[in-house]
Formats: structure tokens, C-alpha cells, sequence
């Protein structure tokens, strides 16, 4: 089960994001990065959505087995993300 800061809330509503999509990421993601501080991490994962490819990205916290999320988004840049995160 996913928890939500009430600012992850109001991000997923002003950018369209479903918390359906969110769960999707975190439960099946195409990777997994690790963020400062140490128990943050990234999901990420293609989907495609009306005939176009969109990289999301959930950042979330995850300490004593509970996932709270941070912030989702999705981006068409996803070559230039992709390479972001194997810096």
C-alpha cells in the first residue's frame, strides 16, 4: 500500500496523474534508483498513453517496509532522463 504527502496530492491533480498510474510504477517499474537521503527512491517506467511514450517517475520514501510518495511525474524527454539517472 502507497501513502501520499498531502503535496504529492495536489502534484498529481494539477499535472493529470491517476493514483493508479502511481501504483502501477512503484509495484512494476522498469527501474529502481536510489536518492538522497538514503531511503528515498525512484521508480520509473514507460507507459504509453494516447498513442505517445511518457517516462513517470515516482519519488517516494520508503522506510520500515511503508512507501510514502513524495512526487510523480511524467515527461516525453525520456532519453534525457534515462541518461540523468545513470549519472
Amino acid at each position: 500500500m502507497l501513502f501520499y504527502y498531502p503535496h504529492a496530492e495536489r502534484q498529481l491533480e494539477e499535472r493529470g496523474i491517476t493514483k493508479t498510474e502511481v501504483e502501477k510504477v512503484v509495484a512494476n517499474p522498469g527501474e529502481v534508483l536510489d536518492a538522497e537521503p538514503s531511503n528515498r527512491k525512484i521508480a520509473q517506467t514507460i507507459i504509453s498513453k494516447a498513442g505517445k511514450k511518457f517516462l513517470y517517475r515516482v519519488v517516494y520514501d520508503s522506510k520500515n517496509g511503508e512507501k510514502k510518495v513524495i512526487t510523480a511525474y511524467r515527461t516525453t524527454k525520456i532519453k534525457k532522463c534515462l541518461r540523468e539517472g545513470k549519472k
